[in-house]
């Protein structure tokens, strides 16, 4: 029974995130469980709020960050494609 996914909890403080947009070759998805995190995947960049998501194609470039005042939670999936 391997797994073919992993699944983290993303917590970022105030202004935490990535440092640069990145490419790892996988999949991910972010779902925001609470505060606000800007997502930019590949030219496309939005703030999401709670129950807002974001998927990343495999060979696009991600970056996040902590937009909000309090402590942003998402769930965090990325899987080989």
């Amino acid at each position: 029974m391997g797994a073919k996914f992993a699944q983290a909890m993303l917590l970022a403080a105030p202004g935490g995130g990535t440092d640069e947009a990145r490419d790892d070759g996988l999949q991910h998805f972010f779902y925001v469980l609470t505060g606000e995190l800007e997502v930019a995947v590949g030219e496309k960049k939005e703030v999401l709020g709670p129950g807002a998501f974001a998927y990343c194609p495999a060979g696009t470039k991600y970056a996040f960050r902590n937009r909000g005042a309090g402590e942003a939670r998402a769930l965090w999936v990325k899987r080989p494609y």
